[in-house]
């Protein structure tokens, strides 16, 4: 009876009829209630031996007459058909769900070919790069970076593995990348030459050039080191720089390093390691942070095109704005109308070295500005307000804040003996140069190309905050500095990924503002796959209208598509 004379057949799905039991020596019983005896001080049931376990295949087994007593008799061909459908013994098996979504594979795989970083990774990791496009797919649709979710998800996503990867494969993987940190380079060198002849550029390519934080739970990091804490947590933080293309929003390279170095230091050395990796024919866009006159000397030396925001608290921006505030308010002559600024290019010299300045006004800026310095002001009036007594450093600190506090002879009928007043000349000096700002570069371009680069500069931002909300990453959990290594290139890739995916579709989410890249997502998972008997795979459903324009920014045609699928076939 339990020879394998008999056909084997799928073990019993539980239900609310009945529950399965399976004891180690592989018999397989059946019991439809379970009590307690206080006499045996156990739990009873009513079992029931229906078969025992095939050796080579755990979701199935051979049925004796009791199973065919509850049961009814077993039938070879729904038997079959039955363990063909079946999701339970399918996921036991380490398959496929019958049927699984696939258009927002084949899109993300398309986007990330198009730009040249999936040929990259395939040379660069030959034998791991399928392993990390699937995590990356995963982290990129479920909005989540969790290893131990990829599994269960799988089961019903195609990422292009013929199997099922576990969670504890995955953390192998973050290891074997670090094992090959050197390929890291090879990717950097690869994805760079590809881009570059995928986007040809005559000038410079235009780098928005940024760095962040990351909160970091590993005790085995040595770059974990209490810093300047983006979210002012006071725990260990690994700082991450990033490269990212301003005319395309994909991002193009990274490092990290110790969480106590601050970013203007690390920003010579970081640009001088991406140059060696063929990243010289850039202009790097940074923010006002990154300004000393140290970093742009160093920047100059190292002949790398750069523009920045000088801080508005520097003397040398004070004098700019002074020189030419007049020559450029509202002057129609300097009027940039994509920007809706006005703006001109002068020169200056910092250290006997000469730079070109670019000054700008900002109507908007300035009624900002104005707005700001009178909530401020307001706010500092009613808490100098709660102060009963006056004191001379409550003078010297209130005075500046823009109020005026003098000591009164008597006490007032409030209470207090000082008297408030608003320093009108001091609010009138913040009016004076609100909406100004000035941009230096060692590159000389007209006021109306360096704002665009100046303002473009904030896709870097959206790149941190997609690291930091989309992939669930403002923490690092990882235990070890080799896995927290690995599972950020993953991430990296990821980036390029989406970054190229949203470059591409940018026609359809500029349709309207209802359209969001999570709705695209969800639309592309509505395209879904089901298994043959022959093994092979078809469409479940024919590709609606939002599909076919989603996959036609792609360039991809629905025939192309349904090519891909044919060719699918899982040896598992």
């Amino acid at each position: 009876m339990y020879s394998g004379l008999v056909q084997a057949i799928p073990v019993p799905e539980e239900s609310e009829k009945g529950k399965i039991l399976t004891l180690k020596t592989g018999y397989v019983y059946w019991y439809t209630k379970r009590w307690y005896d206080s006499d045996k001080r156990r739990t009873l049931d009513d079992r029931v031996l229906i078969g025992k376990l095939t050796e080579d295949d755990k979701s199935k087994m051979y049925p004796n007459r009791k199973y065919d007593e509850i049961f009814g008799s077993v039938d070879p061909q729904v038997s079959q058909l039955r363990d063909f459908y079946s999701s339970k013994n399918r996921q036991q098996a380490g398959k496929f769900h019958f049927t699984i979504t696939f258009g927002s594979y084949i899109a993300l795989k398309t986007a990330c070919q198009r730009v040249g970083c999936l040929d990259a990774l395939q040379r660069a990791f030959p034998t791991l790069w399928k392993k990390i496009f699937a995590v990356c797919i995963h982290s990129i649709i479920e909005e989540d970076s969790t290893a131990q979710k990829f599994p269960g998800w799988q089961f019903e996503n195609y990422t292009g593995l013929n199997h099922l990867l576990s969670d504890s494969e995955i953390s192998r993987l973050f290891n074997e990348i670090e094992e090959k940190s050197s390929d890291i380079n090879v990717f950097f060198e690869l994805f760079s030459s590809n881009y570059r002849q995928i986007f040809p550029s005559k000038d410079r390519q235009v780098i928005a050039y940024d760095s962040t934080n990351q909160t970091s739970e590993c005790q085995n990091d040595a770059r974990a080191k209490k810093g300047k804490s983006k979210n002012n947590e006071k725990h260990p933080i690994i700082n991450t720089s990033l490269y990212v293309d301003e005319k395309t929003g994909i991002p193009q390279w990274y490092e990290h390093y110790d969480g106590n170095v601050l970013d203007k230091t690390e920003c010579p050395y970081a640009i001088a390691k991406a140059k060696e990796l063929g990243f010289d024919k850039i202009l790097i866009s940074v923010d006002r942070g990154y300004y000393s006159e140290d970093v742009i000397l160093k920047l100059l030396n190292m002949n790398i095109g750069f523009c920045m925001i000088i801080p508005e608290t520097t003397d040398l921006t004070y004098n700019i704005i002074q020189k030419y505030k007049n020559e450029i308010y509202l002057h129609d002559l300097h009027y940039i109308q994509d920007e809706d600024v006005y703006g001109i290019q002068t020169v200056t010299k910092i250290r006997d070295k000469e730079f070109f300045a670019y000054v700008f006004y900002d109507d908007r800026l300035a009624f900002d500005v104005r707005e700001k310095v009178h909530s401020q002001i307001n706010y500092y009036y009613n808490k100098a307000s709660e102060r009963t007594r006056f004191t001379q450093n409550l003078q010297k600190v209130y005075l500046s804040k823009g109020l005026l506090i003098a000591k009164t002879k008597e006490r007032l009928p409030d209470g207090k003996n000082f008297t408030i007043d608003r320093d009108h000349q001091f609010i009138e000096k913040q009016y004076q140069d609100a909406g100004y700002f000035v941009g230096l570069s060692n590159i000389c371009d007209t006021a109306t190309n360096i704002i665009k680069i100046i303002r473009g500069r904030d896709i870097v931002e959206k790149n941190f905050m997609r690291i930091k909300s989309h992939f669930s990453l403002s923490r690092v959990h990882t235990h070890k500095e080799g896995t927290h290594n690995g599972k950020m290139f993953v991430i990296f890739i990821a980036l390029i990924t989406l970054g190229a995916f949203m470059h591409f579709i940018k026609p359809k989410l500029d349709e309207k503002s209802s359209i969001t890249l999570p709705l695209v997502i969800l639309e592309l998972n509505k395209y879904k796959i089901q298994e043959k008997k022959d093994g092979f795979w078809m469409p479940c459903y024919a590709m609606n209208k939002d599909q076919k324009d989603i996959f036609k920014l792609l360039s991809l045609t629905e025939d192309e598509v349904e090519g891909e699928i044919s060719k699918l076939k899982f040896n598992i």
